[in-house]
């Protein structure tokens, strides 16, 4: 049948055309399908004469299939260790970087140094100023302690004035209780005599007398009691009150033992704060120094070079020599001023480690000039033998 005015084998060809096919195309295909068929039948006909092969197929076929289950598992462990060394190199790369880093800071340089310098210069100024307020603070203590023990002295002096009274009120009431007893004595004597007389009136008589003398003598016995108790109570207070202004000079006197240690010690720290900081300019002043020189030592090189400009050269180095005498004279300055800062410094610690009180001596001295300052007339009364 003819359609559209063609005939089939010129559509056949047209198809063909349009999907890119030749006829050598056609003939290799079917000659290839021709080989895979040729071959299929080979291996059933050498499987059924050979019982041992079809299982030798299925062993190859296993084979492959673990060769290619291994060679997977090998590609993933070795995307794993590709992956591990990775990140090992870029860790090593790290430790690299920081340990360069770090020997970066801790490489000793001129401008290391001064910086280190002025740090402790600045620590040791501060430590300066703190003391300093310290002492203040002290000193402000020990003018509260010092009214505190005016105050403390005043009444224990009060206290002395009225022991001393007590005092001689007790002494009167002792001799008038002595007269008292003398007297009970007296009358005691005065019935015996008369009981052994055998006067029944003046036996009456001597017994009403002992009776009122003894009535007297105790009067006088309870008011030596009451003397003597309050002197007791008074010279407790006074014992008190010397013992509060002992205790008190004790630590005003240790709080101005430490203000006057703390002194010391502030002046050591300022004077080490300003050698340390003589010594920063004086390093400072050397690297400078050295800098210029190798600068100018660079420079001078270039004048054995020929194409280089001389003239401009020999201004540089002229430049640098200036700066290199400006340098040696500003180092010459600095040494001496670090020699003089360094023989202060030394002189300071030296008082500090001199001068510097004791606080257990302070104590002790204080001690012993409040003691002999106070309690006179406890003492006094003591040494006269009064109970």
């Amino acid at each position: 049948m003819v359609s559209n005015g063609g005939n089939i084998p010129d559509q056949a060809k047209m198809r063909a055309d349009s999907r890119g096919l030749t006829k050598g195309d056609y003939i290799r295909i079917f000659s290839t399908v021709l080989v895979v068929v040729a071959v299929g039948l080979v291996m059933v006909l050498v499987g059924s004469a050979n019982p041992n092969a079809i299982e030798m197929l299925s062993n190859h076929h296993t084979k492959s299939k673990i060769e290619h289950v291994r060679n997977a598992h090998d590609d993933d462990r070795l995307e794993e260790l590709t992956r591990l060394a990775s990140a090992a190199q870029s860790e090593a790369k790290q430790a690299t970087a920081l340990k360069s880093t770090e020997a970066h800071k801790l490489r000793i340089t001129p401008e290391s140094k001064v910086d280190a310098e002025l740090m402790l210069a600045r620590e040791a100024a501060k430590k300066s100023k703190t003391l300093t307020a310290e002492i203040s603070s002290i000193h402000s203590k020990v003018r509260v302690m010092r009214k505190k023990i005016r105050r403390d002295n005043h009444a224990a002096r009060e206290e002395d004035r009225l022991l001393h009274k007590v005092q001689g009120g007790l002494r009167d009431s002792m001799l008038a209780l002595h007269d008292k007893e003398m007297k009970v004595l007296e009358a005691r004597h005065d019935v015996q005599n008369a009981a052994k007389d055998g006067d029944v009136a003046a036996l009456r008589e001597a017994q009403k007398r002992l009776a009122n003398r003894k009535a007297i003598a105790k009067g006088a016995r309870a008011e030596y009691d009451e003397q003597k108790k309050r002197r007791d109570q008074v010279a407790a207070r006074d014992r008190l009150l010397r013992s509060r202004a002992k205790d008190d000079v004790e630590a005003t006197e240790q709080m101005r033992a430490t203000a006057h240690n703390d002194k010391l010690h502030a002046r050591e720290e300022a004077a080490a704060a300003r050698a340390i900081r003589a010594r920063a300019n004086y390093i400072r002043d050397q690297a400078a120094l050295d800098s210029a020189q190798s600068k100018y030592s660079t420079l001078a090189q270039l004048l054995a070079d020929p194409s280089s400009d001389h003239t401009q050269v020999e201004e540089t180095l002229s430049k640098i020599a200036s700066n290199i005498h400006s340098w040696k004279e500003l180092k010459g300055q600095d040494e001496k001023a670090l020699a003089a800062k360094v023989s202060l410094y030394k002189r300071a610690r030296t008082r500090l480690s001199s001068k510097a009180i004791a606080l257990a001596d302070a104590a002790a001295a204080a001690a012993d000039r409040v003691g002999d300052a106070g309690g006179g007339a406890e003492k006094a009364y003591r040494a006269a033998g009064l109970p």
